[in-house]
């Protein structure tokens, strides 16, 4: 099980990718790139959000979770670099993290 990452109905997490090349371990230069934060939970549909690239010769994108959004579980991660050409990157590694529930 993986460690406790997000709290559940947060609205200020954010996650950041940092985009590299598996092979040689070098950023991915996202100038003029789209990238997608694709995410689910067992059973649920997979939803689809743009990322802010804050660093695009870095290589980094983030993406700060909106309200409903991060729900108590298990969430599913993976990030997809569209090139200006319409081509597509997805990353190979599903990430997965543990949104666990706020105290009561």
């Amino acid at each position: 099980m993986p460690e406790p990452f997000f709290v559940e109905g947060d609205t200020a997490a954010t996650l950041q990718a940092n985009c590299t090349d598996k092979a040689s371990g070098a950023a991915i230069n996202l100038t003029g790139k789209t990238v997608t934060l694709r995410f689910n939970y067992f059973g649920v549909p997979a939803v689809s959000k743009t990322m802010t690239v804050t660093d695009a010769a870095g290589g980094v994108a983030k993406y700060t979770f909106l309200a409903g959004e991060l729900v108590k579980g298990v969430i599913f991660i993976e990030v997809i670099i569209t090139n200006a050409d319409s081509t597509i990157l997805t990353s190979t590694d599903v990430l997965s993290y543990l949104v666990r529930a706020k105290l009561t």
